[in-house]
């Protein structure tokens, strides 16, 4: 099994919140290459390994409290987090915006006062993170930035960060999602379904998707269950479920309402959520495995349901802990919710203390929101972790 893993304003209207100002430390990523800005108070060391990544080792952090449930961090850009089984994460862009070569500065983070206890370069932009066979697998797209260009998935110690292992991959157009079934890792790169083993690692098999450009994949719980989502260049979508040993094709879908990449957020009791773009709207639909198919009514038809929920292009769901989390940027408490799904049900809004405030990374306990600055400040993005709603506890 794995662990699921991964914006507005500076002030905060929770009462136990209280913000300290990051410094900011420079970490030479490579001779010539992107520097890295790491959030800690005072300078790392730093050991460069074969794989030509750094590690910078923080002996202090300045986080907002350092209460579980209430931790945060400051003056960060393009932020990510991964909770996980084996640590808590923290990702942010570690070169400047919109300059190639593009270096992600991973960081594993203290559970309990936030502080940031070691940090790896990364080359390329992060994708997805999960933790599985003793490991912590992360997926980082190309460093030139272009989507449909060669990624890498990478094999980290979890405590340390030190690299066990690099595979490249054909794409990460899509966002190379990452699951867990049939005792194997499976990686979503663009064009291809890429097998990897575990718990040792190793490239074992490239599974064609066809004229497929992008993916996305997920599983079920008990691993058994193994759902793609894979666009192609003419714009067609499709959602299909693989057997989740070979990657072979079990069933398709009819093509989807929609322009890009099918987001398979989970799959969970014989059916998957999945969110989709129309353009610069979007919708999630409740879909059945078998047989293969939107549970009805559908988006398509034009109804709003609690099979189906539309909002912007930014509309995701993900099933976390048992349960189908829906979020958007700016989308209200109908959007950003925990929701049954067995019914569709709303067990709980999420309440955002700011309305473009949008939901990062969602765990077993813990949800993590990112903040944006002040417009013109350019004082970085704001993550702070709260806990989920207590009707959000599945079981």
């Amino acid at each position: 099994m794995s662990d699921s893993p991964f914006i507005t304003q500076m002030q905060r209207c929770a009462a136990t919140v209280r913000w300290v100002i990051v410094t900011v430390v420079i970490a030479v990523l490579l001779t010539g290459c992107a520097t890295t800005s790491i959030p800690t108070g005072k300078k790392s060391s730093s050991s460069t390994t074969r794989s030509g990544s750094k590690a910078s080792s923080s002996r202090t952090a300045t986080v907002a409290s350092s209460t579980p449930g209430h931790l945060a961090w400051s003056h960060i850009a393009e932020p990510e987090v991964a909770d996980t089984a084996l640590g808590l994460y923290l990702d942010w862009l570690g070169s400047p915006q919109g300059v190639a070569p593009i270096v992600s500065a991973l960081a594993r983070v203290n559970r309990s006062d936030g502080h940031i206890e070691v940090v790896r370069n990364l080359e390329g932009g992060f994708s997805s993170a999960l933790t599985a066979a003793g490991s912590l697998w992360v997926t980082t797209s190309s460093a030139s930035g272009l989507s449909r260009a060669p990624g890498l998935l990478w094999r980290l110690d979890p405590k340390t960060l030190k690299v066990r292992e690099r595979i490249r991959l054909p794409s990460t157009a899509g966002g190379a999602s990452m699951a867990i079934a049939g005792g194997s890792l499976w990686v979503a790169a663009g064009p291809a379904l890429v097998r990897v083993s575990l718990p040792g690692g190793g490239l074992s098999a490239i599974v064609s998707l066809g004229d497929a450009i992008s993916s996305s994949v997920a599983a079920d719980s008990t691993g058994k269950v193994l759902v793609l989502g894979e666009a192609n260049n003419a714009g067609t979508s499709i959602i299909e479920r693989r057997n989740p040993t070979t990657g072979t094709l079990l069933a398709a879908s009819t093509p989807l309402h929609g322009v890009f990449t099918p987001l398979v957020g989970g799959a969970i009791d014989g059916t998957a959520w999945v969110s989709e773009s129309t353009g610069m709207m979007g919708y999630v639909q409740h879909y059945s495995l078998e047989p293969l198919a939107p549970i009805k009514p559908t988006c398509k038809a034009g109804m709003i349901a609690k099979t189906c929920v539309t909002g912007s292009n930014g509309l995701r769901a993900r099933v976390v802990s048992r349960l189908v989390w829906l979020t958007q940027q700016a989308g209200g408490p109908s959007r950003n919710a925990c929701v049954d799904p067995a019914n569709g049900d709303i067990l709980s809004p999420i309440a955002l203390p700011m309305v473009n405030d949008q939901v990062l990374a969602i765990a077993a306990r813990y949800l993590f929101i990112v903040s944006q600055p002040l417009p013109g400040s350019g004082s970085g993005q704001t993550v702070t972790e709260e806990p989920i709603p207590a009707a959000c506890h599945a079981g």
